[in-house]
C-alpha cells in the first residue's frame, strides 16, 4: 500500500508545475529625472519608523539600503529609475510620509551646492507597493530651512513637477 502511495505522489509532483522558491518582493518605482540636464545631488530615506523603506537604483547590483544618495544631470545623466521596497504593504496616507526625497541643485562646472532645495514627500497608493504619489513640501523647501541632510541651507526654492500616473518626478 506504501509503494502505491509514493507512486502516486512521485507522479503528482512531476505533473505540478515547480514553484518559485522566493516570490518577488513586492515593489514600486518612479523616474527622477532633471530634463534640462542641470545638476542635483539627491537624497531618499524613510522619517517615518511605522512605515519603513528601503531605496535601489534600478539596475544596481548594490543591495536596497534605508538611505540612498545620488547625482543627476551633468555627466551622471538626466535620469534614473528609483526602486522603493515597503515593509507594510498597505496603502498610505500623504502625510504618513514614508518616502522622503531631498534635492540640492549644484553648479555645473564646480559642483558644489548653489543653496537651490527641494524636500518631497511620496506615499503609497495601494496595496503591495501598487500605487505611488509623490508632493512637493514648500514649507521646507523656502529659504532659510536645512535642506535634507546635506548641511545647506535653503537660499532658493527649486521647482519640481510630479506626474502620480507614471509615476515620476522633474527636477528644475
Amino acid at each position: 500500500m506504501s509503494f502505491i502511495f509514493s507512486f502516486l505522489l512521485a507522479i503528482a509532483l512531476l505533473l505540478t508545475p515547480l514553484i518559485p522558491a522566493t516570490a518577488a518582493t513586492p515593489s514600486a518605482s518612479f523616474l527622477l529625472t532633471s530634463p534640462n540636464g542641470a545638476g542635483f545631488q539627491y537624497e531618499l530615506s524613510a522619517p517615518n519608523p511605522e512605515q519603513p523603506v528601503t531605496f535601489q537604483v534600478d539596475g544596481s547590483s548594490d543591495p536596497p539600503a534605508a538611505k540612498l544618495y545620488g547625482y543627476l544631470g551633468g555627466r551622471f545623466g538626466n535620469s534614473t529609475t528609483i526602486i522603493t521596497f515597503p515593509e507594510k504593504l498597505v496603502p498610505t496616507t500623504w502625510d504618513e510620509n514614508p518616502i522622503k526625497l531631498s534635492a540640492i541643485a549644484i553648479g555645473v562646472s564646480e559642483g558644489e551646492p548653489t543653496g537651490g532645495c527641494g524636500i518631497l514627500y511620496g506615499y503609497y497608493t495601494d496595496y503591495d507597493a501598487k500605487g505611488l504619489g509623490f508632493y512637493f513640501n514648500q514649507a521646507q523647501s523656502s529659504p532659510g530651512q536645512d535642506c535634507g541632510d546635506f548641511g545647506v541651507t535653503t537660499h532658493y526654492e527649486i521647482s519640481a513637477q510630479i506626474d502620480n500616473a507614471a509615476p515620476s518626478v522633474s527636477l528644475n
